[in-house]
């Protein structure tokens, strides 16, 4: 194997897999938690992975968005061109 992305795969997807598969992760976790234990921590486990399995698809939408969201960031107000060298 000569290259590390063998499939050729854009950045842009990497980043998304990535977010899917992080939230993904965590949403396992927190069912595994609440499944393997009572009280509190099944309680936490259950509201974790609701948040992770909600947050998954604005985490993928965000690594999508970042480029065009980065063009925003230096705007002062709403509607502003961002100033030059920022």
């Amino acid at each position: 194997m000569n290259s590390l992305n063998p499939l050729k795969y854009h950045p842009a997807q990497l980043a998304k897999s990535i977010a899917a598969l992080l939230t993904s992760v965590v949403a396992f976790l927190g069912l595994l938690a609440a499944s393997l234990s009572d009280g509190g921590l099944a309680t936490a486990g259950g509201w974790v992975a609701g948040v992770a399995v909600v947050l998954t698809p604005i985490a993928v939408f965000a690594t999508k968005m970042a480029p065009l969201l980065g063009m925003f960031a230096g705007a002062d107000e709403l509607g502003a061109e961002p100033r030059a060298g920022e």
